[in-house]
Parts: structure tokens; sequence; C-alpha cells
């Protein structure tokens, strides 16, 4: 390799690190695991389908959901989110995590909420709210691959 693409190849993994460290970072203490026996009711929405062909739940461990907060900010901030949802202030981004499988593989289904709007047992019960914007929105996590897919926004309020 020449000096010069050794200087690109230095160039780049500073800005990937810095772009990665300006990313606002979201609170742990504002998520949740459901246990497998309560996982599929994250599923139950109203403003947005969740996650099809379910065929099993499960309990994701503290591992994966690490992980999975890891690169949410980063997989959100990518996402084909709707135009009104510019602003993202993450302090404020609750998450419920449930453990979901199909026929071919397991997921982690993310069920996010701002705590602005929500009051009562959130880390106990599944939030569901009507329309509400895209500050609710649905998310499926494959701890395998640790990739997101299938963000799906609430409606506009």
């Amino acid at each position: 390799m020449t000096s010069r693409c050794l200087s690109l190849c230095g160039f780049l993994v500073v800005a990937g690190t810095l772009c990665a460290a300006a990313l606002p970072a979201i609170n742990p203490a504002l998520g949740v695991v459901f246990p497998d026996g309560k996982a599929r009711e994250l599923t139950k929405q109203c403003s947005r389908n969740g996650p099809a062909h379910i065929t099993g739940t499960w309990t994701p461990d503290t591992k994966q959901i690490a992980e999975l907060e890891k690169g949410l900010v980063v997989a959100l901030s990518k996402a084909d989110f709707p135009d009104d949802f510019k602003v993202r202030d993450f302090s404020h981004l609750a998450r419920q995590y449930g453990g979901l499988a199909d026929s071919v593989h397991k997921l982690i289904y993310v069920n996010a909420f701002t705590m602005r709007d929500i009051n009562g047992e959130w880390r106990k019960r599944a939030v569901m709210v009507c329309d509400g914007g895209p500050a609710f929105f649905g998310a499926e996590y494959d701890p395998s691959t640790r990739t997101f897919s299938n963000f799906e926004f609430n409606g506009v309020p």
C-alpha cells in the first residue's frame, strides 16, 4: 500500500469514529426486557404493524440488549423516517424489548416511545399508542447478524 492510501484509510477511520461519537446516546435505564411470556404483547400496536409469522418467544440476555442499544442510534439515523421527525431527542427515548421467533430465526422487537408522553407501568405493560407521531416506533433486530430492519413509525398525531 502506498502512504497516500494508508493516509486515506487513517482519515476514514478517524472520521467514522468522530461521526459515531457525535451521535446522541440512549439512556440504558429507559430500556426494559419483557420475559418470553409477555413478548407477544409488544406486537399488538394500533398505528403500525408488528412482526408477522411469529411462532414463539424467548428472553434476550443483557449482552444482546447491550449490542442492540449500541447500534440503535446509528440504525435509526439511517432509517426511512417521516419528514416531521427531524429532531431526535434520545434522552427521553424509552424502549421495550421482546424476543420473538419465527420458523427461521430469533429477533428482538423494539417498541420505542418518548417518556414525555407516557405515564404508568411501562416497564410491565406494553405501550400502545394510536397515532402519537413518529416519536413512537417499532423495529426488528437480528442478534445473530447485529442488524436492524422493518422500522415502522406511528402516524401523525
